[in-house]
């Protein structure tokens, strides 16, 4: 593509994401002094329409881009990153922040507040969850909590209620018990072999080690899911393309199946940290998202979890600022 050809398109890319409407040759002449008629710029316009870089409504005499025109910027017209770096409003004091889910809940709150679009995070398992340590503490006579820690960093608690009376003592002994026999067990560990071992030890209170082991089978079986978050759908409400309440609800269907959330990201290029992957319309191949862009990236958040991290949000997009965001993520993480 010529030189004349690339400022146009570029502007048209820049004024239609900038004010959702179509961009008229008018328009071009009057705001970017490219010093050629609007004879010549509707000319060139039409060249690129040929070519398949933009588009004309029929309710509209302006254009408006095509998924290649946005992938041809995206490709070679973006501007360098002067953006103003706001990686530092990314931090997330993980020091208070024991359980993983809530880390990654925050990063996503986060980055969907300064996108304005809706960002997904999915932890990558490596291998099954396991058990790193339990306790059990007394709350009431009759009552005690359960925090369970899995070898994902996750934590889980859960309140047990029992008929028989056990004490302080007690619920440390049958702590230290249930330690020594289920650290680094997995779901395929927890036999009922193993319970009545246990039992064996501690008999005193069968259906409270009844109780605990059913809840640690369901914790382990809940993380054999891969873990996916999302946050910011309500900022698609915001966007003037999607003012139809059926392409509202597509769109939250279609992230509200797990399936499709792991779909968005198979087509990541390569496992390369930090690496920036965008997909514009038909590229991410889910009909439902053919008017949306996703950049994306793979990631290592705290304490060595992988994972998946997108930004997804109209093809009108604001692609220098988000593709920043992501990279300063990254590089938040690596300091």
């Amino acid at each position: 593509m010529d030189s004349r050809k690339e400022q146009i398109l570029k502007a048209i890319i820049k004024e239609y994401i900038f004010g959702a409407e179509p961009v008229s040759s008018k328009t071009i002449v009057n705001r970017y002094g490219l010093n050629v008629s609007s004879a010549t710029i509707r000319s060139e316009m039409a060249a690129l329409e040929t070519l398949g870089y933009i588009k004309q409504p029929h309710i509209s005499s302006g254009r408006v881009p095509a998924a290649s025109g946005y992938r041809y910027y995206v490709d070679y017209l973006m501007d360098s990153d002067n953006i103003l770096n706001e990686f530092n409003l990314l931090d997330v004091n993980t020091n208070n922040l024991k359980d993983i889910n809530n880390y990654l809940k925050e990063v996503a709150i986060i980055l969907a507040g300064l996108s304005n679009y809706t960002v997904i995070i999915t932890e990558e398992k490596q291998g099954e969850d396991k058990i790193h340590h339990l306790k059990l503490v007394g709350l009431l006579e009759d009552k005690a909590l359960l925090v369970l820690v899995l070898s994902s960093k996750k934590v889980k608690d859960y309140v047990l209620s029992f008929m028989e009376k056990i004490s302080d003592d007690d619920l440390i002994k049958l702590t230290d018990i249930l330690n020594y026999h289920l650290i680094d067990k997995n779901l395929d560990s927890i036999t009922l072999e193993l319970k009545q071992e246990i039992l064996n030890i501690f008999p005193d209170s069968p259906l409270l080690v009844d109780e605990i082991f059913k809840i640690i089978l369901i914790a382990l079986n809940e993380e054999k899911n891969v873990d996916f978050i999302v946050e910011g759908m309500k900022n698609i409400f915001k966007l003037p393309e999607f003012n139809e309440v059926k392409k509202i609800e597509s769109f939250i269907n279609t992230l509200g199946d797990q399936e499709r959330v792991s779909k968005i990201f198979d087509n990541i290029l390569g496992q390369e940290k930090g690496k920036i992957d965008i997909k514009i319309g038909d590229e991410i191949g889910i009909e439902e998202l053919i008017d949306f862009t996703v950049i994306a990236t793979n990631c290592s958040f705290c304490d060595g979890i992988q994972g998946k991290i997108g930004i997804i949000g109209p093809t009108r997009m604001f692609y220098e600022k988000n593709i920043t965001l992501l990279e300063s993520l990254f590089k938040k993480k690596e300091e």
